[in-house]
């Protein structure tokens, strides 16, 4: 792989970071496969701008196992990206992680564990990782002259606990300054966080190329590497999407039924003002309604009628929660523990529920008990006095 060419005066594109394309992805069931046309857009964007190079931050494909509707188009725009003078490159994400890769070949470079000089910056790219290997890798396999990592894993610092994140930025090594990842298909992000050493850590996560699920924002882009070390997004066009309010009463419903035929001309106008090809003119369409309404999903079905790609969504009656307030007069000053509080929770007298007095003294003895033996021998005694109807 060449090294950048030398770009003096303004900052100037020098590569850009595709995230997660997931050609075969979509709504494929459907017939919507929309990221050709997005990987068409980066192809254009980047032989206008020069750019030394292409990556795919991993899960470019939608499946580890495929079919070759989902790679030869895309190995296609690939090779025309690289016949205009541009590299390409790749890391792997779990959704694609296969081997060899399916980009094998092909004059694509492989860039796991590989380091790259971009523009006098030196970049290492690394495929999906379990938790442990992802910890260890960054803990001791980064070189001390890396300054940027490209990665495909789900950090904590955009979910949370949700998904189980294989780590953080907290655990990226002092020497990195700069992070582009995959895996995170919530919106494009750019922005500065903290690193292992507490360094001002700038992240740039460019989300999916096309809508991969209903729930993702509709806004889609790359990321552009810029000559200054900066980044920069680049919005993609792609297909509309509709989302209605909340349809909580039949009343909802009629103004919706009444509003929606002319939203959806619109969107298709839209989309053909703005050029996109015919097969992405219809938008994808979000009805969020309440379950009491009667009839609901018929009556949307009915007026959406196949103009839209619909997404319905019935909100279901809440659950009753049993709730309590604690007693502070009877507290007396004294901590809220379980045992204080269990008189809330469960009649020790037994009036409503024979059962409430007997599951009272299993509890308090529960709460005070001092082993695992101690729980196992209440358990059978209150069993046994349950099933002798004492």
């Amino acid at each position: 792989m060449a090294k950048s060419k030398s770009k003096k005066g303004a900052a100037v594109p020098v590569a850009a970071f595709v995230g997660d394309h997931h050609s075969g992805g979509g709504y494929i069931n459907r017939g919507i496969d929309d990221s050709q046309f997005s990987m068409a857009q980066v192809k254009d964007w980047a032989v206008a701008n020069k750019v030394e190079l292409v990556v795919l931050l991993g899960d470019y494909a939608d499946k580890q196992r495929n079919r070759s509707g989902a790679i030869i188009p895309l190995r296609s725009q690939l090779e025309q990206i690289r016949d205009a003078g541009i590299d390409v490159g790749f890391i792997q994400g779990n959704h694609d992680f296969d081997s060899p890769p399916w980009l094998s070949g092909g004059g694509f470079f492989w860039l796991d564990k590989e380091v790259v000089d971009l523009h006098g910056y030196q970049w290492l790219g690394l495929d999906y990782r379990p938790r442990d290997e992802i910890l260890r890798t960054l803990a001791e396999d980064i070189p001390d002259d890396v300054t940027g990592l490209m990665m495909h894993q789900c950090w904590s610092d955009f979910m949370g606990d949700i998904a189980a994140p294989q780590c953080g930025f907290e655990d990226v090594p002092v020497q990195v300054i700069r992070l582009v990842t995959g895996d995170y298909h919530g919106g494009c992000v750019i922005d500065t966080y903290r690193g292992k050493g507490g360094q001002k850590l700038l992240v740039a996560n460019p989300g999916s190329t096309s809508m991969q699920d209903i729930g993702e924002p509709g806004e889609k882009a790359f990321v552009a590497f810029m000559s200054d070390g900066t980044f920069l997004e680049v919005p993609l066009k792609t297909r509309i999407v509709l989302r209605s309010d909340v349809l909580h009463t039949s009343n909802d419903l009629e103004r919706f039924v009444s509003e929606v035929g002319q939203a959806v001309e619109s969107a298709m106008a839209q989309a053909s003002r703005q050029g996109y090809p015919e097969e992405m003119w219809k938008p994808l369409l979000q009805v969020t309604y309440s379950h009491s309404i009667p009839d609901g999903l018929r009556r949307i079905e009915r007026v959406v009628a196949g103009r839209a790609h619909l997404f319905p969504k019935e909100l279901k009656p809440e659950r009753a929660t049993k709730t309590f307030t604690v007693n502070v007069a009877e507290a007396k000053g004294k901590a809220f523990t379980p045992q204080l509080l269990l008189k809330d929770e469960i009649d020790p007298a037994g009036k409503d529920d024979p059962l409430d007095k007997e599951a009272y003294v299993l509890a308090e003895t529960l709460l005070n008990a001092g082993t695992k033996e101690d729980v196992v021998r209440e358990v059978a005694k209150y069993r046994q006095r349950v099933m002798d109807g004492s």
